[in-house]
């Protein structure tokens, strides 16, 4: 029995399928062996289109995954930098403080290395209380300061003398 089949090349990008270069047609026997090569290859595709759709959805999965964590890593930058910035005004804030903040061994230190000639910086203690005199050439015991803390207290004593300021009466 011969069975006359047209044989086609593969595919052409430019007129489709073609005829086969070695002729067109084939036997009964070759017939059988396409229709095998044609099921086999039909599962092949089968195969591939399915692990293609696998592979296709775990890379779809994984790339969602990956976005959600690079938003949260964005969420986490921004909280951070925040908190950074608010650390840093923190520190800017504390560090104004200790800038002001002068030992009181060290005013003293400076207020007798500045103080001008016939100047007194007096300071007196006593239970609950301490406060500091400053002491004109002419005798005068008043300067005006705002400030609580001693070591403050000495240093607005001392800048009142450069000035060269009188006490006042």
């Amino acid at each position: 029995m011969i069975k006359e089949v047209k044989r086609y090349a593969p595919w052409d990008s430019e007129n489709g399928m073609v005829e086969h270069q070695f002729g067109n047609w084939v036997d009964a026997d070759d017939y059988e062996a396409l229709l095998a090569e044609r099921d086999q290859l039909r599962s092949t595709l089968i195969e591939t289109r399915r692990l293609f759709v696998r592979d296709t959805d775990e890379l779809i999965a994984e790339r969602d995954a990956l976005r959600d964590e690079n938003a949260n890593l964005q969420t986490r930058l921004t909280g951070m930098t925040f908190d950074r910035n608010c650390r840093m005004e923190e520190r800017d804030a504390l560090k104004k403080v200790l800038d002001r903040q002068v030992p009181l061994h060290d005013a003293i230190q400076r207020a007798a290395g500045d103080l001008p000639e016939g100047w007194e910086i007096r300071l007196c203690v006593e239970h609950h209380a301490g406060w500091v005199e400053l002491i004109g050439p002419d005798g005068s015991e008043d300067f005006a300061t705002n400030d609580e803390r001693l070591d403050y207290t000495v240093i607005d004593a001392l800048e009142h003398a450069l000035q060269g300021a009188q006490p006042c009466t």
